[in-house]
């Protein structure tokens, strides 16, 4: 099997012609699950959320409540921009463009997370990157998931869509093994880090940005995008108009759910809580010394 460079446009082929792309363009397209599943397995779920909580924050308790709104305010940011980002998507045509800078952000947000110091006074920056990197990693999923019909027929959608899915639980899995083995349960962390400060814990967040920008990249180079509409990004016709404001409608709506998001935030913390308690286990006695 060989990858080409994505040149061909497949906006104008129909689903009787079968696959649109070849299946090196639609193993790209399903690596960048693969790469950007590092992201909410080690940053969100696992390591820097138990790091954050015992580390970082003034307390534990303190740290589980400012996770829980800070990873609230993303989601509900999510919620009101992504259908505004999807009708964009829609109208302009191109895809890939929006998801290289989404994914851009993304891991230079997870990347900035390696100078948060185990003290409270990084607190906030933490936070803040966090929700910003949560934020540009689920915009971009709206732009790498519209990809998806211009690939394959849409016979074919669910199964790709499945194989993509199960390569990015793989994909996460695989990076907290090397995380755990690579720079937590070590008294070696890989490529000289030390335990100062916590330098093999931050190491992860490292980790994860380059883990998701390498397996990102093969996407942009071999995986086909839509031709551009034209259009810019204005409502190409009263009918797209109606749609556009009803998905705006729709995530206004999702503001009300927001009201909400405190029991949700309660259960978050309870994972995150029984993350870090694991995770502490398994550190080596100096691995958050100062």
């Amino acid at each position: 099997m060989t990858l080409a460079p994505a040149t061909d446009d497949v906006s104008d082929r129909s689903p009787a012609e079968g696959p649109r792309a070849s299946t090196g363009a639609l193993i790209a397209w399903a690596l960048y699950d693969w790469g950007n599943s590092a992201h909410p397995t080690l940053i969100t779920t696992f390591v820097f959320a138990a790091y954050f909580t015992q580390a970082v924050a003034a307390d534990p308790v303190a740290g589980i409540a400012a996770w829980g709104t800070a990873t609230s305010l993303a989601a509900l940011a999510v919620a009101l921009v992504s259908p505004v980002a999807g009708a964009i998507a829609d109208n302009t045509g191109r895809r890939k463009p929006w998801l290289g800078v989404a994914t851009a952000l993304a891991v230079l947000a997870t990347a900035a997370l390696w100078f948060v110091r185990p003290s409270p006074d990084y607190a906030v920056a933490a936070l803040v990157l966090v929700a910003a990197g949560t934020f540009f990693f689920e915009l971009g999923m709206v732009f790498y998931n519209a990809m998806l019909p211009t690939l394959v027929p849409r016979a074919m959608i669910g199964r790709l869509s499945g194989w993509a899915w199960g390569l990015g639980y793989a994909g996460g899995l695989a990076a907290l093994v090397c995380a755990l083995f690579g720079f937590i349960k070590t008294d070696a962390p890989w490529f000289g880090v030390g335990t100062i400060e916590a330098a093999n814990v931050r190491a992860v967040t490292v980790l994860a940005a380059a883990w998701f920008a390498v397996f990102a990249l093969p996407l942009f180079l071999f995986t086909p995008d839509s031709r551009a509409s034209g259009s810019g990004m204005a409502p190409a016709s009263s009918t797209r108009m109606f749609f556009f404001g009803a998905r705006i409608a729709a995530a206004s709506g999702a503001m009300e759910g927001a009201i909400t998001t405190s029991t949700k935030s309660l259960a978050i913390s309870v994972a995150v809580w029984a993350s870090s308690v694991r995770l502490t286990a398994t550190m080596p006695p100096n691995a958050l010394s100062v």
